[in-house]
This record gives structure tokens, C-alpha cells and sequence, in this order.
């Protein structure tokens, strides 16, 4: 058996025609793919940059309430905020940090709608946190409702407690683990 050898950087990997032939990718795919023949596949991946999620988007009823709550209640920051008359919405765009430095919500205010049906699809946002207490005590106070409090999670010793937005979206609160 021979030991794996690590991958180049997909700037220098190359696919030769007889590969593509034998790939069958398509003229897109083949834009973005690489070849690794010692373990005999195809690896797709955006050729010299890495891919990240930039936010999560989540729709809102009352765009002043939500920031009230996302900014009061968590901590988050105002980004960004952008009126678009013609399309009759607002976006704003909250985080911890600057999105080019981490995940962020992007909050839609569609102006002419006035509820959105949650569906079952959508499952929660996590938030780590060092007080998950307080995390919720926060929350709660400004607007959040508690849905289950902290506690270890099912199965686990992580701790987990879960509270709704003003417009029902669950948030995960996890305890972050103490390093010692």
C-alpha cells in the first residue's frame, strides 16, 4: 500500500483531455475541477478561492424590532442597511464581527407583507456564548421568548437552551466549553 500523498494547491493541479474525456464533466465543471490520480478521483472546488458562508438570510415582519432585538439582546452590529424602493424591501445586515471576517444574519423586510409562514424546514441559528444565562436573561428582556431553558442537550453534556426571535426564528444558545 502507498501512502497518500498530499494534495498540491488547486493553482498547480491539472487535468489533461484524456482525464476530461473520461471524467464526463461538463464545460463548467471543468472550469473548477482538479484531478488527484492517486486516489482516482475528481475534486470541484473554486479554483484559488475558498468558499465561506457570507450570512443567513431570514425574514422579517418588523425591521425595528429585529435590529432592536438582534442588536439589544445579542450584541449584534448594525453593517449595513439598504432601502430598495423599487423592490419595496430593506436589508440589514447584522454580526459580531464584519462580514468579511465572519458569518452574518441578513434580515429582509418585505415592505407590503405583514406575516410569513415558518414551514418546517428551517431548523435554528447557533450562537455560542460564555453566559448562557445571561444569554437568555438578555433575550427574554429584550423581547425574546424562552422555549426551553439551559440544560444539557439530549444524549450529551453540552449545554444548549433555545429562546424565539420577535418573528418566532429559533435561536440556539450553546455554553461555550471551558478550556483549562
Amino acid at each position: 500500500m502507498h501512502a497518500l500523498r498530499p494534495t498540491p494547491p488547486v493553482s498547480a493541479l491539472r487535468i489533461s483531455n484524456h482525464q476530461k474525456t473520461r471524467a464526463k464533466l461538463s464545460p463548467q465543471a471543468l472550469a473548477v475541477a482538479a484531478y488527484r490520480p492517486y486516489h482516482k478521483d475528481i475534486l470541484l472546488t473554486q479554483v484559488g478561492a475558498p468558499m465561506r458562508i457570507a450570512h443567513t438570510m431570514l425574514r422579517v415582519t418588523d425591521l425595528n424590532a429585529s435590529l432592536r432585538f438582534y442588536q439589544n439582546a445579542l450584541g449584534m452590529h448594525l453593517l449595513r442597511r439598504q432601502d430598495y424602493p423599487e423592490g419595496r424591501f430593506t436589508l440589514a445586515f447584522v454580526g459580531f464581527q464584519e462580514e468579511h471576517q465572519e458569518a452574518v444574519l441578513e434580515l429582509t423586510y418585505n415592505w407590503d407583507t405583514s406575516h410569513y409562514d415558518m414551514g418546517d424546514a428551517f431548523g435554528h441559528v447557533a450562537i455560542e456564548t460564555d453566559d448562557i444565562e445571561a444569554a437568555c436573561a438578555a433575550a427574554t428582556h429584550h423581547g425574546g421568548q424562552l422555549i426551553r431553558p439551559p440544560a444539557p442537550m439530549k444524549h450529551g453534556t453540552t449545554v444548549i437552551a433555545f429562546i424565539e426571535d420577535p418573528d418566532g426564528y429559533k435561536i440556539e444558545f450553546i455554553q461555550r466549553q471551558r478550556t483549562s
